[in-house]
């Protein structure tokens, strides 16, 4: 039953939970986000880049990227320092090809780049372009011809709007922030007080390529050599580019000549926090935020679910109901919130004040499968038969039980799943014929996730350990292969629901659709 407060009519305690678990986007964490935002380390590393050289960050889809960019923009506004955020959909490529060089892709990018600034600028404020400058503005936002001092003077007019950061008092400026973030965030800022900047963030920059297309991480490169370019000519300029995880991994692992570029950009690479216990963090900050907001007297796991444990679908195993949670994560924020957010959700519709262990039963498998089907629509144009090749998990070997197998099995599995679904990924064909094709997808499901790599380790708890791919991002392959026969390996447990629900189908529909027969009177 709902309860009923002074304020509303009737407010179910829930209702606090959907509001600060919306929907896990930058944009739908808007109106939250300086009360929620914990990426102070990556907020320090990403506001004060290098010199003559751009900042990447890292992390997978979901992982705050650009809540961290949003937030850096968010300050820099604050203080009157000109930023603007591109992203590919700013930048015209038409007329690029695929096949042209490196360095030609790069110097179009380059040009591209100073257009996409300067339409942006002038979308804000046109009045920035009169006197000498007025031919930047004529090319870039109403295509005229061409001026051949462009270049230069662009760089110029960029130079000249840089300004230098003032002190800042972070608590009076963002008062609902943490004081543990306040403090990192106040610190990060006194490190470029009095530094003059003009700063390019560009989000989203693994779509400047087309991924059904082989080589098309040159495109990618392109863009970063670019960038890198910009920075060097314009010595205030200060950039910062977001990539996800599984691209950068493939970046390190390019096969089409541009892998030696990776050693020019590691060291400048911010990675996303990407582990449970950090994700674990995000949670509990926002279900305490709700506790406070329904003026609970107990935490926020106590307030909101009922119990200190449940079961998961098809388990007799209890466990906390942080831990069960996080499970089901992939390691991403967003995927903790949006699972929360329906969690909430489904009790409310039910009229229950606290999330019990039937609407979790119930929730967990349509959600394993929305997440399955994320994630093979965020690989489709790189992997179109991702989803295929996830669903045949199913009926993989898994002789180490729970979802788990050897070396050897997965190996196979690809093996004769390419024999009935001829795979294509990045342009390049996968036949079964191939003895690199089995490796070829077997990697990218390690590096997307799909399959965690365990080893054993005495010195943790549990007897074992989870490999992080980023970590080696070259370990599989058919030259380690006797590293990997060292390693357990098993799908991450998001997508075992989804998994059970198609081994049901599968037997559900074994054999002929036959009719019965009639008997004869």
């Amino acid at each position: 039953m709902a309860t009923n407060t002074t304020d509303n009519e009737t407010t179910n305690p829930l209702e606090y939970v959907v509001e600060y678990f919306p929907t896990g986007t930058a944009e739908g964490d808007r109106d939250i986000l300086d009360k929620v935002f914990i990426y102070a380390q990556e907020f320090k590393q990403v506001i004060s880049p290098p010199k003559a050289s751009p900042h990447l960050l890292v992390g997978t889809k979901g992982s705050g990227k650009s809540a961290v960019l949003n937030f850096s923009t968010r300050m820099l506004d604050g203080q009157g320092i000109p930023n603007i955020i591109i992203t590919p959909f700013d930048i015209d490529s038409t007329g690029m090809s695929q096949s042209s060089s490196t360095g030609d892709l790069a110097r179009s990018f380059y040009e591209k780049l100073m257009d996409s600034i300067i339409s942006k600028l002038s979308a804000s404020n046109s009045g920035l372009f009169d006197g000498d400058y007025a031919k930047l503005y004529h090319y870039s936002v109403e295509k005229g011809d061409r001026p051949a001092d462009f270049f230069t003077k662009g760089t110029k007019f960029i130079a000249e709007l840089a300004k230098p950061i003032a002190k800042i008092d972070i608590a009076a400026a963002f008062p609902h922030l943490i004081a543990s973030t306040q403090r990192e965030v106040e610190a990060a800022v006194k490190r470029i007080v009095g530094k003059k900047g003009f700063y390019l963030f560009i989000d989203d920059t693994d779509q400047v390529g087309q991924p059904g297309v082989a080589g098309h991480l040159n495109r990618v490169w392109a863009l970063l050599l670019a960038v890198r370019k910009l920075t060097y000519d314009i010595s205030d300029l200060k950039a910062v580019v977001s990539l996800r995880t599984e691209v950068w991994n493939r970046l390190q692992r390019d096969d089409y000549g541009q892998r030696d570029q990776t050693d020019h950009f590691r060291r400048l690479v911010v990675m996303m926090h990407g582990d449970r216990e950090h994700v674990g963090k995000i949670v509990d900050r926002r279900l305490a935020l709700a506790a406070v907001a329904a003026k609970a007297k107990v935490d926020g796991y106590q307030q909101f679910f009922e119990g200190s444990d449940a079961r998961a679908p098809m388990s007799e195993e209890r466990r906390v109901w942080r831990d069960l949670i996080l499970v089901r994560t992939r390691e991403r924020p967003r995927d903790a919130i949006q699972l929360i957010n329906e969690l909430a959700k489904k009790s409310i519709d039910e009229n229950e004040e606290k999330i019990t262990e039937d609407v979790f039963r119930s929730v967990i498998p349509p959600f394993s499968k929305s997440v399955s089907e994320q994630f093979a629509e965020e690989v489709r144009q790189e992997f179109p038969q991702a989803n295929e090749y996830l669903k045949s998990l199913a009926n993989a070997n898994f002789s180490q039980g729970g979802f788990t197998m050897t070396a050897e099995e997965v190996r196979e599995h690809f093996k004769k799943t390419l024999s009935r679904y001829p795979a294509v990924m990045s342009g390049v064909s996968l036949s079964q014929e191939s003895p690199e094709s089995a490796f070829t997808i077997w990697r990218f499901f390690y590096q997307s996730g799909i399959l965690n790599a365990r080893v054993s380790d005495s010195s943790m708890p549990a007897g074992f350990r989870h490999l992080d791919p980023n970590s080696d991002p070259h370990l599989v392959s058919r030259t380690r292969w006797n590293d990997l026969q060292a390693i357990l390996w098993e799908v991450n447990t998001v997508y075992r629901d989804y998994l059970i629900e198609v081994q049901k189908d599968l037997n559900s529909r074994t054999g002929l659709a036959q009719k019965p027969k009639r008997r004869r009177r």
